[in-house]
């Protein structure tokens, strides 16, 4: 079993969700969207008003919790409107990604077995 396989189960486990706010990130937003979900497909995407390819860019991922605004409003709106939205569908606990540049990976040391 592979460690993202450990981690789909916890994350599912503890009702657990990864919100990524996005604001014309639509050159990395595929990978970075590819790579959490290697983890878990529990991901709220809000877009922050993008003017690029980002809206198109989460359409092509089915699983995806989207939340869309048409003005740029910032990261800590965008943040708020995540966490409620998470807090709507059941999750207990959320993680929030702030650079798209790099996807964070979970700490080996990290028990996923609890």
């Amino acid at each position: 079993m592979t460690q993202p396989v450990l981690y789909i189960d916890k994350f599912e486990q503890d009702r657990v969700c990864v919100i990524v706010p996005t604001y014309n990130n639509a050159k990395s937003l595929g990978a970075v969207i590819n790579d959490i979900s290697a983890y878990t497909k529990n991901i709220i995407a809000v877009n922050d008003g993008s003017v690029d390819d980002t809206e198109k860019i989460l359409g092509e991922f089915s699983f995806l919790h989207i939340i869309s605004y048409k003005k740029n409003v910032g990261k800590g709106w965008a943040l708020r409107q995540g966490l409620k939205r998470a807090t709507d569908l059941g999750y207990l606990y959320a993680i929030t990604l702030f650079q798209m540049e790099e996807t964070p990976k979970p700490k080996s040391n990290l028990n996923a077995s609890k």
